[in-house]
């Protein structure tokens, strides 16, 4: 064999010797400095609790508000009282109107904690004050009224019955301070029944 090649081959050997020598001496450090350690994984942090209850009590308070939007607009598009005999009977019909509308709901008559009357309570949630307006007094008295109803109730609504006896422009003034409390107001039109006396003077 020529002296050429075994001088070749004796350096390809001695590289070849180095490179595995240098990869183990590596492959130690490696073992030394990270021992066995289980590989990384990305933490998870479940969600807290009062999270997940804020979450959901605003979830229901959407909810609520959103059932509670339907009513007044389904009283302002579709309900039409009939001449009016009195109060209570007008209230009443509004109350046969809504169960009709929103069969699912509970509808009845209630109360504030204090024990005031409050003509329609809805879901034991919502609120709804009738009024005959037969007179500026009635009003006035509806604005005490509804104060001490938002203590009791998340939404509370007032339906006007106009029966021209007050001047609408009167009328609108009222509803103005009633929606500064954030109480929508809707007012529809009626007459008193004829022949009958007017018993919410």
């Amino acid at each position: 064999m020529a002296p050429e090649t075994i001088a070749l081959g004796s350096i390809v050997c001695v590289i070849a010797a180095g490179t595995i020598i240098y990869l183990f001496r590596r492959f130690k450090q490696n073992v030394e400095l990270y021992p066995s350690s289980p590989p990384y994984k990305k933490s998870f942090r479940p969600p807290l609790k009062e999270d997940v209850s804020l979450k959901q009590k605003k979830s229901s308070n959407d909810q609520k508000s959103i059932d509670f939007n339907d009513i007044i607009n389904a009283i302002e598009q579709a309900f039409h009282p009939k001449s009016v005999i009195d109060e209570k009977t007008s209230e009443t019909e509004l109350i046969t109107f809504l169960a009709s509308r929103f069969p699912n709901k509970i509808i009845r008559r209630g109360h504030t904690s204090k024990g005031d009357k409050v003509d329609i309570v809805v879901d034991g949630t919502h609120a709804l004050e009738l009024v005959v307006v037969s007179n500026e007094g009635k009003l006035i008295s509806l604005l005490d009224h509804i104060l001490k109803s938002r203590q009791d109730f998340g939404e509370v609504g007032v339906i006007l019955i106009d029966v021209d006896t007050v001047p609408l422009n009167q009328i609108e003034t009222y509803i103005q301070e009633y929606e500064t409390i954030n109480v929508k107001t809707i007012v529809k039109k009626s007459t008193y029944q004829k022949n009958k006396e007017n018993k919410d003077s």
